[in-house]
Formats: C-alpha cells, sequence, structure tokens
C-alpha cells in the first residue's frame, strides 16, 4: 500500500517533467572492491534507480564519459512508465 501511494504521489512530478537524468552508480568500485565487499559494493548500485521498478517507471542507462582518473562514467534516464 506504502509504494502505491508514494507512485500516486510522484505522478504531480511527472507533469512537470519529462525525463529525470541520474548517475547510473553512486561510485566506480574496483574489482578490488567488489571482492573485500561484495554486498556491500553491489547493494549500492541501486542507490539512484532502485524506485524505477517500483514505481512502475521506464529508464534506459548509457555511457556518458570519463572521469577524470580515465573511469568509464554512465547516466540513467528515468521517464513515465511506458514512455522508454
Amino acid at each position: 500500500y506504502r509504494v502505491r501511494e508514494l507512485q500516486a504521489m510522484t505522478q504531480a512530478v511527472w507533469s512537470r517533467f519529462d525525463v529525470l537524468m541520474v548517475p547510473t552508480a553512486p561510485n566506480l568500485p574496483t574489482l578490488a572492491d567488489v571482492a573485500a565487499a561484495p554486498i556491500v559494493r553491489n547493494s549500492e548500485l541501486g542507490t539512484y534507480t532502485n524506485f524505477v521498478n517500483l514505481l512502475g517507471l521506464s529508464a534506459v542507462a548509457l555511457p556518458f564519459g570519463f572521469t577524470h582518473e580515465g573511469l568509464p562514467f554512465g547516466v540513467t534516464f528515468i521517464a513515465r512508465g511506458g514512455y522508454d
């Protein structure tokens, strides 16, 4: 019931915006970081996008560029459900 309540609350937001752009992931862990704490590192991946499926939204992740350290960086575009 709470998820449906939140879904209804966000409908007003989508009347003002066509798309939301967020980082695909909050950080760029190395293979060593993942090996040292796999559950922690993997649980961070949904920081900016976990709500997409719960609220019935659509999203697509795309490469965006590189950090100053030369690591790849991506963004996710989020829209109303069915607008993918």
